[in-house]
Order: structure tokens, then C-alpha cells, then sequence
């Protein structure tokens, strides 16, 4: 990808029934030449 370039990736994942009705950190992970590794994290509410 150019630089400035956007990627945009769809992914699913399973929560664990003790998590319902909680807040759960969720990491992101890139990496690829030129940029090294990157990471960034999201607080996620968990519903249901």
C-alpha cells in the first residue's frame, strides 16, 4: 500500500459469558515495511 493509504478489515471473535455487561480492551496489531510494528487498543462494551 502507498503511504496514506487506508485498509479496511472485517474480523469476528467470541467473547466469554463473564465479559456480558463489562468493558474489555481489544488490541490491534499492524506491521509491514516501512512502519515497523504498530499497535493501538479499544475499549469495547460488551452486550448480551
Amino acid at each position: 500500500m502507498p503511504a496514506g493509504a487506508r485498509s479496511v478489515e472485517r474480523f469476528a471473535f467470541k467473547v466469554k459469558r463473564a465479559a456480558v455487561g463489562k468493558r474489555s480492551q481489544v488490541r490491534f496489531v499492524a506491521s509491514g515495511p516501512g512502519i515497523g510494528k504498530r499497535s493501538a487498543t479499544a475499549a469495547l462494551r460488551i452486550r448480551r
